[in-house]
């Protein structure tokens, strides 16, 4: 006959080995450096740094930087140099616009999707596709409308 104690050891066992193998096989929760992506404001960009964020705003003011790097800046929120918020977009991704992206999103509301960073303690996004910006509505007139046509000029008349 087998001794009580021989019993309450081997379920304890047991269980031990049932819920070893449960937290081998449950899934894991995310590591604690990945970052949810969410909307927020320009204003709360700079509480979001090394995120990746879509941060939305109106575009108050563009620069093309012609010389030097080719750097185009899209200032959110406030004019350059009271900005907010600005998407970069370097040379290299320039091409891959349709329109130049200074004239194009220039008073336009924008979200723009990726890593938080700063420069000159201003949060910025630096942007290598077109995909990473979305304009959400327009603040002025779009260029891209079409066009009223012009008032019919009158049919002539056959004779008096």
């Amino acid at each position: 006959m087998k001794c009580p104690r021989y019993i309450r050891v081997r379920s304890v066992l047991l269980c031990l080995q049932a819920s070893l193998a449960g937290v081998v096989i449950a899934p894991r929760p995310a590591s604690a450096d990945v970052k949810i992506q969410k909307t927020i404001t320009a204003d709360e960009a700079k509480q979001h740094i090394q995120e990746t964020n879509t941060v939305c705003g109106v575009v108050a003011s563009t620069k093309f930087l012609a010389s030097k790097s080719k750097l185009t800046f899209l200032n959110l929120g406030r004019a350059f140099p009271d900005h907010v918020f600005t998407a970069v977009i370097p040379e290299s991704a320039r091409s891959k616009f349709k329109d130049p992206p200074e004239e194009f999103y220039k008073g336009k509301t924008i979200c723009v999707t990726g890593v938080i960073t700063t420069h000159n303690d201003k949060p910025q996004i630096m942007v290598d596709d077109p995909s990473q910006i979305e304009v959400r509505e327009s603040a002025t007139p779009s260029t891209n409308s079409p066009a009223v046509p012009a008032a019919t000029p009158p049919a002539p008349t056959m004779g008096k």
